[in-house]
């Protein structure tokens, strides 16, 4: 419980602040521990970013499991995702321009990787992305969109957020042709 409130305060301050701009000190004031207590769980400051990463991430993956689980039409499923992975991505942005520091801890990628590819297959399998595409190509489109999500993340009120983030599904579902395009080519062919 105690590390718990030691990653709430050290994220609450990284990102509003940045990394190199909040001590062992300031992070252990917000937590109310004194700095030894860090030192003793952590060793440094940079571990302390890096265990912090590592928990932020097994929970926003817990969020995506149980948003995978429920019962909430595919596409809407997708949508809460792109939405908590832009607000994720807003909170570790600032960190991200850090050489220094990892952007995900070491083993994170993987464990997203095997979610967005559960994801992608029940994408394929409720009929919402072509089932002849690969896990491979399925993972590099789910990157590149996530990718963009770093820049709706920095802009905009919360409501613009969210309309890129719609319209961004729209592309991600339909392509730039658009539903309605695709339906009369359907149509056509058929």
């Amino acid at each position: 419980m105690k590390k718990q409130h030691i990653y709430e305060a050290a994220a609450e301050l990284i990102a509003s602040n940045g990394f190199a701009k909040v001590s062992v000190q300031d992070i252990a004031d917000k937590a109310g521990v004194s700095p030894a207590t860090i030192y003793n769980y952590f060793g440094t400051k940079e571990q302390l970013h890096a265990d912090m990463l590592e928990f932020w991430v097994n929970e926003q993956i817990v969020a995506y499991e149980e948003i995978l689980a429920s019962n909430r039409p595919y596409p809407e499923k997708v949508k809460a995702i792109m939405l908590m992975e832009s607000r994720n991505v807003k909170a570790i942005l600032p960190e991200a321009s850090l050489p220094s520091l990892p952007l995900l801890p070491e083993g994170s990628e993987d464990r997203l990787q095997s979610f967005f590819v559960r994801l992608a297959d029940e994408g394929q399998a409720e009929g919402y992305m072509d089932r002849s595409l690969t896990d491979v190509l399925l993972l590099r489109y789910f990157r590149m969109y996530m990718s963009e999500l770093r820049h709706i993340s920095t802009s905009g009120s919360q409501a613009e957020q969210e309309a890129a983030v719609d319209q961004l599904l729209h592309l991600f579902f339909y392509g730039l042709m658009g539903q309605t395009a695709i339906k009369a080519a359907d149509s056509d062919r058929g």
